[in-house]
This record gives C-alpha cells, sequence and structure tokens, in this order.
C-alpha cells in the first residue's frame, strides 16, 4: 500500500509538473507572438508601397495582415516602448525612397526673433538668410504645441500626453526638437549656434542620407566621467533626419516611458547635478530623461541594431596614435560600434544612412583652423542650467567643477542616483 501510495503521489506530482511545463510554454509562445507582430508592424510599416492587386487596391493578404495588427495596437501603452514603437510606425511610416533629407530648417525659443528680448537675432537670421532653398521655420512654444497637438492628438496620444506631462522648459525643449524633426524632417539647430556654412555645402546634402548628429566631446583621461556622461557623447544642439526615421522613433518611445513611468512612481521632478532643493531619489535625471544620455544610447542601440551596415570612413586617420592608451568603459558583447570605434575620429562616418560627424564640425572650439568639416559654432548659452541662472561665469569655472566633482564622488556610491 505504501509503494502505491508513494506512486500516486508521483503521478500526481508529474502531472502537475506536465501542466506547469504547458503554461510556461504557451506564455513563451505568447511572449515570441507578441514580439513577432511587432516586428511586422515596424517592418509592414515602414514599407513605402503596400502590395496591391490588377484593381489597384492592397491584396487581402496585406489588408488582412494590416487588420491584425491594427487590432493589437489600437490600446496605447506607453510602459512599453515596442508598443510606442508600432503605433509610431504604423500612423507614421518611414519612406525608404531614396532621397535627400527634406529642406526644412527648425529653430525654437520662446519668443520670437522681432521681441526685444530676443538675444541672438544676428544668428537666426544667418540661418535663414544663407540658406534661400530651404523652408525656414522659428517656433516660439506656444507654435510648437499647437503643431503637436494637431499631429499627435487623433494618432499617438500617448506621446502628446507624455509631451504635456513635462515639468521643464529644457525637457519640452529636448523632446520638441525630437518630435519637430521626427514629424517634419529637416534640420534642428539651437538659438546660439552660429552658421559657417550653407546646409547645401555639407558633407551630407544631396545624398540618401536619412539621420546626421556630430560627436559631442571625446576626452581620453583617466577622469572623463567627470567630465562627460558617455565616453564619446553625441551633441543634440544641430541634428538632421528624415520624417519619421526609425531612430527617431526608438527615442521617442524610451522618452514616453520614461515620463510615465516617472509620473506613475511620483518622480515627476527634473534634476541635474546644479539643481537646488531636487531630491535625486524622487526625480529624475535631465540628461538620461530626454538629454545627451538617452539620445546617445540610443544612437549606439540603432547602430548596433542595424544588419550588416555599409560603413564608409571618410578618413580612416585617427587623432590618437596606434600606441596611445584610450581610457573608458569596458566594450559588452554585439557592441561593435561604440565609443572605441568613434574615438579620434577626424572626418565623417556614414553607416548605412546615418552620418556622424567628428567633434570639429558642430562645435569648433579647439582651433581657429575650422577645416574641412566645420559646419557650425555653439556658443553654448545654456539658460536651463544652474537653476534657470545659465551657465557659470567665467571665473568662477575651476571652483564650479571642483565642487561638482567632490559631489559626484561623494554621492556615486549612495545607491540612489534619481534616474532610469
Amino acid at each position: 500500500m505504501a509503494f502505491k501510495h508513494r506512486f500516486e503521489a508521483d503521478a500526481v506530482s508529474a502531472m502537475n509538473s506536465l501542466r506547469a511545463l504547458r503554461l510556461n510554454s504557451r506564455l513563451v509562445r505568447s511572449s515570441i507572438l507578441v514580439l513577432v507582430l511587432v516586428s511586422v508592424v515596424l517592418f509592414v510599416s515602414s514599407s513605402p508601397q503596400p502590395a496591391v492587386g490588377s484593381d489597384g487596391k492592397a491584396s487581402g493578404y496585406s489588408q488582412a495582415v494590416k487588420s491584425s495588427i491594427s487590432q493589437l495596437f489600437d490600446k496605447p501603452n506607453p510602459y512599453e516602448t515596442k508598443v510606442t514603437e508600432a503605433r509610431l510606425a504604423r500612423q507614421f511610416p518611414f519612406d525608404k525612397t531614396p532621397r535627400p533629407i527634406e529642406k526644412n530648417i527648425w529653430q525654437m525659443w520662446k519668443v520670437k526673433p522681432s521681441d526685444p528680448d530676443f538675444p541672438q537675432k544676428d544668428f537666426v537670421n544667418q540661418w535663414k538668410n544663407d540658406n534661400p532653398t530651404y523652408n525656414y521655420n522659428f517656433l516660439t512654444d506656444d507654435e510648437i504645441l499647437a503643431h503637436l497637438r494637431l499631429q499627435l492628438k487623433d494618432t499617438v496620444p500617448e506621446v502628446l500626453e507624455a509631451f504635456e506631462m513635462l515639468p521643464t522648459k529644457i525637457l519640452k525643449s529636448d523632446f520638441s526638437r525630437y518630435l519637430m524633426v521626427y514629424l517634419n524632417g529637416g534640420l534642428y539647430s539651437d538659438a546660439d549656434t552660429q552658421l559657417y556654412k550653407p546646409v547645401d555645402q555639407w558633407f551630407d546634402s544631396n545624398k540618401n542620407v536619412g539621420f546626421v548628429v556630430g560627436i559631442e566631446e571625446d576626452i581620453n583621461a583617466e577622469n572623463w566621467e567627470n567630465y562627460m556622461t558617455r565616453r564619446i557623447q553625441f551633441e543634440q544642439w544641430t541634428l538632421k533626419a528624415k520624417a519619421r526615421h526609425p531612430l527617431l522613433r526608438k527615442l521617442i518611445a524610451r522618452i514616453t516611458k520614461v515620463t510615465f513611468d516617472a509620473q506613475k512612481r511620483g518622480h515627476l521632478v527634473a534634476y541635474y547635478k546644479d539643481f537646488k532643493g531636487v531630491d535625486k531619489c524622487k526625480s529624475v535625471n535631465i540628461m538620461e530623461w530626454t538629454g545627451p544620455v538617452i539620445w546617445t544610447d540610443t544612437i549606439y542601440d540603432y547602430l548596433n541594431s542595424l544588419t550588416n551596415p555599409t560603413v564608409v570612413e571618410i578618413d580612416p586617420e585617427r587623432t590618437y596614435k596606434p600606441e596611445d592608451e584610450l581610457y573608458g568603459p569596458e566594450i559588452g558583447p554585439g557592441e561593435n560600434f561604440n565609443w572605441k570605434f568613434f574615438a579620434g575620429v577626424k572626418a565623417p562616418i556614414m553607416i548605412d544612412d546615418v552620418v556622424i560627424y567628428p567633434r570639429l564640425s558642430f562645435r569648433d572650439d579647439i582651433s581657429n583652423n575650422c577645416g574641412k568639416y566645420c559646419y557650425v559654432f555653439h556658443w553654448f548659452g545654456g539658460s536651463w542650467k544652474n537653476n534657470g541662472k545659465g551657465e557659470v561665469k567665467p571665473g568662477d569655472e575651476k571652483k564650479e567643477e571642483n565642487k561638482k566633482d567632490d559631489e559626484k564622488k561623494e554621492k556615486r556610491d549612495e545607491g540612489c542616483l534619481g534616474s532610469y
């Protein structure tokens, strides 16, 4: 009898294990199905034309696929970046037809250049006058919001909601430039940037290029973390992209998620290292919310997601010598495009339809010899820093930098960095 009871117990245990295995298998299959459907919607929505029959209408198969995808992503879920990406792709499909970037120039400020309080009249006039073949657009904060409501309210309202939730102007400034370029295509440049060469003379102009950005900084020092958040960081004050480019789509979905996550946790507060009275543990770091960290990380992630990309180096020579020691973080598996790949570049690099400009292209502040690929000078107004008081005044830089370095070292191991 004892043997019989043990046998029955073993049989019950085996049945339970089998049920659990079946349940886990169903969960795995469901997860795989969701991933496949997300991939399908991104692929289908990125195609320039749907399949058509002899009557000029979409084929039954194509209609069925799109109908199934539409039902899956009808409901927004801003906490899942893949869902938001898919919804953006469905509403704003990327046109893969070979062509240059749209000839739009976008600049923004809280008031119009005609306002007496506007500080950079000469710079914005230069952008407008030196590029006569471009459609120049200067938008105030109110005009930006009106544009975004018009284009997003009935398409991907969760993205608009995320924008309107942002608690500071700098967050909205960052997000609005990404959104306006994503929705309309063209070039964005800060109002405190000075144009060196007309845009038509830039390396990427009149080429089949989809996204353009420059390296912000390349500091090869053991203490590089005291100066930059990433070893090779990409700037955001001047950028170009085709409308609806998938790199910007990925970025917008990520910022939307960070914003909704912050609201859910009650942390809808912006933090920066010189902000006074802000709890790091109950806020989100601006750099990681809409700034250089999420921007740079998304660019790297996008480049590393490309399948067998074509890489063109205009000049393979680097500013560093082969025997020089390079300082920086460890490189993870699959990170083929990383800080070492871009360290010391002197000329543009093309990776599929992405152009990465060297540091001097958008911030020539090292020497007066601007060179062939120098296009923009950034004056670094930084009005959002120091609790809205702007950049540190000349003469105080070293004092402030030492103070910030000390604070960073003290708080690095606290375990609460107020970021995602």
